[in-house]
């Protein structure tokens, strides 16, 4: 369908099609480099935030020896920790999403917006 559009459209009209033909490898490569970084930093927020979760599980476990023990405040602080961790790839993964985002808006409505000149 791609193709055929195309051919389509150098049929008709080359010169626009020729100025408008690297929208699509343009935005093929922003989308490529937004969901690899998306990816690094959803799979190292994923980590964190397990590691918190497990941190929670071990002290719900364990609520008896942590109250016993009078370790609240620790085990909250390193539950607080992990959770930080994880809240800073968060930042970083809606960084990358905003900045590569935009980057393909740009391409895409300034070459449309050229087009129509």
């Amino acid at each position: 369908m791609f193709v055929a559009a195309l051919i389509l459209s150098f049929s008709t009209e080359w010169k626009l099609a020729l100025f408008m033909s690297p929208v699509a490898p343009l935005s093929c490569l922003c989308m490529s480099i937004m969901s690899r970084k998306i990816s690094e930093s959803t799979s190292k927020e994923l980590k964190d935030i397990g590691r918190a979760g497990a941190i929670a599980e071990e002290s719900v476990l364990g609520v008896r020896t942590v109250q016993a023990l009078n370790g609240q405040e620790e085990m909250v602080a390193r539950y607080s920790q992990q959770l930080e961790k994880g809240t800073g790839h968060a930042s970083s993964k809606s960084f990358w999403s905003g900045l590569w985002g935009g980057i393909f808006y740009i391409v895409l409505f300034v070459f449309i917006g050229s087009g129509f000149l």
